[in-house]
């Protein structure tokens, strides 16, 4: 009989013997040797004991040589025991199983042991090279495939190669021995693309290949490259890459990831972007940690070396990538979370723990960080404020009271303590100003309090400058000073102090630093991580008073600095309810004024109207866009959206009020024009705002194309300035065609015989009629340069806004044209038909207006007017238009 034989046959006659617990341990394997699981799977271990329930629980640990880990249930290992009168049984369940599971689990009751000695079968390891090749149109092609694992080096075919979403035959593609390589021949633009390959049996799905190469086919002629390029930083070669591509390739040597770089379309190298490239250690390092996550077991052994094996890499390399800080900062922050969670008193290293951050807050990674930060939703940098809070929390619970911790570092200053219930008050000023004055926090005790308070005080001098750059509501860039930190661990309630925490920064500094001048905002902050988009500064429950900060809550804190605001908050405010009620007022101003020449279409269509009704829906489409979508911020891809149709409508706004300009001044300057010019007036009315936005669109690739506040044009690359030149250009353009009808009004004869007054009143009435639909009052937004100015503020806000409630006061209630017409359609409503054909015609020729003047008489607002009134005919055309607030005249389309 074999031992295991045996030992079944002794625990079951002891079982029956009465299921005595056994005071020898027996150890013996399962009747199965050696079993081969692959990477990946859900294993399943099964003990059954003959013995009574009172030698339980029955225990499961990885034993590697003397060494023991018990076994925790966690989200990866589950078990599941059962005790009735045939013994103990247990299930061990590991789901998936890794290669770090490859050893002896052994499961344990008192004496006994069940041995499995495991082996894990890894899955395929598989490279391909090059990441990304370009290759000219007609050129050979070769991508390489290698499966590194020996397993499956053994067999020829065992890859599987695609194009995009496209299997590739196996016969364009040679296997040898875990080698596969793809030749590809007189290549095509069809050919580019991504091609990946793996094990087949493995991510059979092309879709699922997780391991690609990106082959860009170009012609020569035509296009830019960047040329070839060697970074002496890196050690890694750029080769010579067509415009607007962006390019991957293996990170340097003792990295893991893939580093890219973008050509960009002016064939100049961009910067390179290591936010996937991070240190073996510091891999190694996470690997552990997120396998003690799933797999508890030894946790201060683990924990102590992943802290020292980073500490050696942060404090000796010369440069961390951007992949390296956020690799670390993960590791920080599931360190911090485990020694939380766990029951086990841990004990890690204060000065080592504090030293990485240290480290990590050079002041020579302020471009390392500023990559994260533009790789990550999140601000990566302040999260390690978080750990530092958290970390005191662990640090101080286990400190006896009165014992103090201090940690000074050339980056950061640290503070940990654990007071009793008679200390008042905690201070805490690690650094003093040029001045003398201390710099630091203070914070009056609750007297109330009857137990011991731990606290833990953080200063960063660096952090701000890693943190996302804030602007004020106007977009002026704001600057912050050193973070001050206070956070209490247990003792008392720290979301609404009954007395505010105090302040006090070195402000001279910061504006030394910064280089600021004139008049200054100064605003006290904390960084608040529960922010509805993204953490960020916040001054909520913060105030100034005189030099210091008083806030009615905890947490991690700052000045913010910025020029003066060209207006105050209170003004921001009244002029945003300003334009919210006025664009909305517009709305249904435009809204009105289509469906009042709508209903009267027969009696007054002519160019002048459909030019008028294609501006309505311009400024309909943009307020009802400004009131719904500006503040739309959280989705980018929507607020680009909304971005870009804002640009077009309000340029297409622009462009039919230059329109409008265009004809009047051909009515002022010639007489009779016969041919309709209103097709070509509508193609460049909403044509040339295509044209502008796709420009602009195709410059930037949509990318940053709207501010960080609004759903508007960006500043800081030049986007508003699509807007702004085309508009300040028609609007110079419409002042002149104003300047042109006045001098053609007052050099007329009939102007001439007016009194003063008469005439005074004329040109306002003509100036109050045209600024509606040439818009000119977009000038005072240009007035409004500061403070001092504020008043044009106010009127360009009520001006624009109510521009299509202005409209139709003057193309609707007072326009006689419409008032006519109005009556003529209520006269037919109100009379039925006419009693012949021939008296229907007679009326409609009567009251439908005229497109050519010919005769000697001319309809102006439904009146015969003789021109003899006038000196020329050209003076008594631009006469009607003004007559009785009346835009345009009652002409039919020419």
């Amino acid at each position: 009989m074999k031992l295991h034989q045996i030992a079944l046959c002794l625990l079951w006659i002891k079982a029956s013997r009465g299921a005595e617990c056994p005071t020898d341990e027996i150890s013996f394997l399962r009747e199965f040797e050696d079993p081969l699981y692959e990477e990946g799977q859900s294993v399943s271990l099964f003990c059954h004991f003959f013995v009574s329930a009172d030698c339980g629980p029955i225990k499961w640990d990885f034993t590697s040589g003397r060494e023991i880990s018990i076994i925790v249930p966690s989200s990866r290992f589950q078990i599941h025991d059962v005790t009735n009168e045939t013994g103990l049984y247990s299930t061990l369940t590991i789901n998936p199983i890794t290669v770090r599971d490859e050893n002896s689990i052994a499961c344990r009751v008192r004496g006994m042991t069940i041995l499995y000695s495991i082996h894990i079968i890894p899955l395929p390891k598989v490279v391909i090279s090059p990441l990304f090749k370009a290759v000219e149109k007609g050129s050979d092609a070769i991508i390489v495939c290698n499966i590194t694992n020996e397993h499956l080096r053994l067999f020829n075919d065992t890859f599987k190669w695609c194009h995009g979403s496209d299997e590739i035959q196996n016969t364009s593609h040679i296997d040898v021995k875990g080698v596969s390589t793809l030749n590809l021949t007189r290549v095509t633009l069809r050919d580019s693309g991504r091609y990946g390959c793996g094990a087949r049996g493995y991510d059979d799905a092309c879709a699922n290949m997780k391991h690609v190469s990106r082959l860009e086919v170009y012609r020569t002629k035509g296009t830019t490259f960047c040329i070839e390029e060697f970074d002496n930083r890196t050690g890694l070669t750029w080769v010579k890459t067509p415009a607007g591509t962006l390019v991957m390739q293996p990170c340097r040597s003792n990295f893991t990831g893939i580093t890219e770089r973008l050509c960009e379309d002016n064939g100049v190298w961009g910067i390179v972007i290591e936010i996937d490239c991070v240190r073996q250690e510091i891999q190694s390092a996470l690997e552990d940690i997120l396998h003690l996550e799933s797999t508890p077991g030894n946790t201060e052994s683990v924990i102590n070396t992943v802290i020292s094996s980073i500490s050696a890499v942060t404090a000796n390399s010369e440069s961390l990538t951007s992949g390296d800080l956020n690799s670390t900062t993960t590791i920080l922050e599931r360190v911090v979370s485990i020694m939380s969670n766990t029951a086990d008193n841990v004990i890690v290293n204060e000065q080592v723990f504090v030293g990485i951050i240290n480290d990590m807050l050079a002041p020579d990674y302020q471009v390392t960080w500023s990559e994260v930060n533009d790789k990550s939703s999140d601000a990566v940098a302040g999260n390690l404020m978080k750990i530092i809070e958290n970390f005191g929390c662990i640090v101080t619970r286990n400190l006896p009271t009165g014992n103090l911790i201090i940690l000074n570092r050339s980056n950061i200053n640290v503070e940990f303590r654990k007071i009793d219930a008679t200390v008042r008050m905690i201070n805490f000023y690690p650094e003093q100003t040029l001045t003398g004055s201390d710099v630091g926090i203070s914070l009056n005790l609750d007297s109330e309090s009857a137990s011991d308070i731990t606290y833990t005080a953080a200063f960063y001098r660096t952090i701000s400058g890693f943190l996302p750059r804030s602007s004020s509501n106007r977009g002026v860039p704001e600057y912050s000073s050193e973070v001050i930190s206070l956070s209490i661990g247990s003792g008392m309630t720290t979301n609404h102090l009954s007395t505010p925490v105090v302040l006090n920064f070195d402000t001279e500094k910061l504006i030394r630093k910064n280089n600021l001048t004139g008049e200054l905002n100064t605003k006290c902050v904390f960084w608040d991580f529960g922010a509805k988009k993204s953490p960020g500064w916040s001054s909520k429950g913060c105030r100034r008073v005189n030099d210091s900060c008083h806030c009615e809550h905890l947490t991690n804190f700052a000045v913010l600095m910025s020029p003066i605001q060209i207006l105050d908050e209170l003004t921001l405010i009244n002029l945003k309810m300003i334009t919210i009620v006025g664009c909305s007022i517009s709305v249904a101003g435009t809204v009105l004024t289509m469906l009042t020449y709508l209903v009267l279409w027969r009696h007054v269509k002519n160019d002048q109207t459909r030019l008028l009704m294609n501006l309505c829906v311009a400024l309909t489409v943009s307020y009802v866009l400004f009131l719904t979508g500006i503040d739309k911020t959280e989705n980018d891809a929507v607020c680009t959206t909304i971005a870009v149709m804002l640009h077009y409508f309000f340029l297409a706004t622009f462009c039919l009020m230059l329109a409008e300009g265009g004809v009047l001044l051909m009515s002022v300057t010639i007489v009779f024009y016969s041919k309709s010019k209103l097709k070509w007036l509508l193609a460049f009315g909403w044509g040339t705002p295509a044209l502008v936005v796709g420009i602009t669109a195709g410059i930037t690739r949509a990318q940053k194309y709207h501010s960080q506040y609004h759903c508007w044009l960006n500043i800081s690359n030049g986007v508003l300035y699509s807007f702004v030149g085309p508009v300040i250009a028609i609007i110079l353009m419409n002042i002149a065609v104003i300047v042109r009808v006045q001098r053609a009004i007052y050099s007329s004869h009939f102007i001439v015989t007016k009194t003063r007054r008469q005439k005074i009143m004329t040109g306002v009435r003509s100036i109050s009629i045209l600024l509606p639909v040439l818009g000119v009052t977009w000038l005072f937004g240009i007035l409004a340069v500061n403070a001092d100015f504020v008043v044009f503020q106010y009127i360009f806000a009520i001006a624009n806004s109510l521009q299509g409630f202005f409209i139709f006061l003057c193309y609707c209630v007072f326009s006689v044209p419409i008032r006519r017409a109005l009556e003529n359609k209520i006269k037919m409503l109100t009379s039925g038909v006419l009693s012949s054909k021939e008296d229907y015609k007679l009326k409609v020729i009567k009251t439908k207006p005229s497109n050519v003047t010919t005769d000697k008489y001319a309809l102006t607002n439904g009146v015969p007017t003789p021109f003899k009134k006038a000196t020329s005919y050209q003076q008594a055309s631009v006469l009607r238009r003004f007559d009785s607030f009346t835009a345009f005249p009652n002409k039919a389309s020419r």
